[in-house]
C-alpha cells in the first residue's frame, strides 16, 4: 500500500512539529541549567551572608558584655 500524498504531507508536517519541539526541549534544558546554576550561587550567597551576620552577631555580644 502506497501512501498518498495526503498521508505524505502530514507525515512531513508531523516530523517539523517533532523537531520543532526537540528544539524546544533543548532550549528549556539549557534554562534550567541556566536556573539550576543561578540557585546554587543565590544558596553560596545567602551562607556568607549568614556566616557574616554570625560574625557580627559575636562582635556586638562581645562589646555588650565589656
Amino acid at each position: 500500500m502506497e501512501p498518498t500524498e495526503e498521508v505524505f504531507f502530514q507525515l512531513q508536517e508531523l516530523k517539523e512539529v517533532i523537531q520543532e519541539l526537540k528544539e524546544q526541549i533543548k532550549e528549556m534544558q539549557t534554562m534550567h541549567e541556566v536556573q539550576q546554576e543561578s540557585i546554587t550561587s543565590l544558596i553560596a550567597l545567602s551562607q556568607k551572608q549568614t556566616t557574616v551576620i554570625e560574625q557580627q552577631t559575636s562582635v556586638i555580644q562581645q562589646l555588650v558584655s565589656r
